[in-house]
């Protein structure tokens, strides 16, 4: 079942978010990514109303994903949901809780949708990551 991520989630989620970092392109970069780093900016934007997370639970965890309402940076400036986590144990789980976030963006006057679209990375230094664009 998918609910709200709570403040009970954040050392969990905080901590799942910052092992996945070697499976992305933040794995070639040498840079401040801490697990405490990962539990605040979660707990900063916890109650920002422009920000929505969610969460399936199996006992543990199974898959999480954050949102953000924003504008496009060029005309026409249309209204967007991006995600900016977005990781899980199961597909199922994790694609279930990034169709929750689209819709939530869509329930608050989103166009677009954005997410990330995760490659394995060959190179230490250099990486691919693919947005993928969703009409909603």
């Amino acid at each position: 079942m998918i609910v709200p991520l709570t403040a009970q989630d954040i050392q969990e989620v905080a901590e799942l978010w910052y092992l996945e970092k070697p499976k992305t392109c933040f794995g070639g970069l040498v840079c401040d990514w801490t697990a405490q780093g990962c539990g605040d900016f979660i707990k900063e934007v916890l109650d920002n109303p422009q920000y929505h997370m969610v969460c399936t639970r199996r006992g543990t965890i199974t898959g999480v994903c954050g949102v953000m309402l924003g504008k496009m940076i060029v005309p026409p400036h249309l209204d967007i949901v991006t995600e900016w986590m977005w990781f899980g144990s199961q597909t199922k789980d994790m694609v279930s809780c990034l169709q929750e976030c689209l819709a939530w963006g869509t329930s608050h006057g989103a166009i677009l949708g954005q997410y990330g679209i995760n490659q394995k990375q060959s190179h230490p230094h250099k990486f691919i990551e693919t947005y993928q664009w969703r009409v909603l």
